[in-house]
């Protein structure tokens, strides 16, 4: 699985095989990072103002906001929970489901 997030405030799923874009999904603003999940096709996408988690399979986008700017994120090993580091210096952990 790749996948890709930039200024241009958009997160595209590629297939990997063919290296066309499958998905793509556009932030309000820049795209900060993206991470997928570890045991299944789910994308935690960040932008400086909210996150989305999504999947290639059902297409479905669920946004978040969030206080301050996302500078990185990361599942846990077990999926159950995503790891965001924000600008502020906090860290705050959410489940698959956006509830933190």
């Amino acid at each position: 699985q790749l996948a890709s997030g930039g200024a241009d405030n958009t997160t595209i799923i590629w297939n990997g095989d063919a290296l066309k874009g499958i998905l793509k999904f556009t932030h309000d603003t820049s795209v900060q990072a993206v991470a997928f999940h570890p045991t299944s096709n789910i994308l935690a996408s960040c932008s400086n103002m909210d996150f989305g988690i999504w999947s290639s399979t059902t297409r479905k986008v669920t946004k978040y906001k969030v206080e301050s700017k996302i500078l990185a994120a990361a599942w846990s090993r077990n999926g159950d929970h995503l790891a965001l580091s924000h600008e502020s210096g906090q860290v705050g952990l959410w489940d698959v489901h956006g509830n933190g």
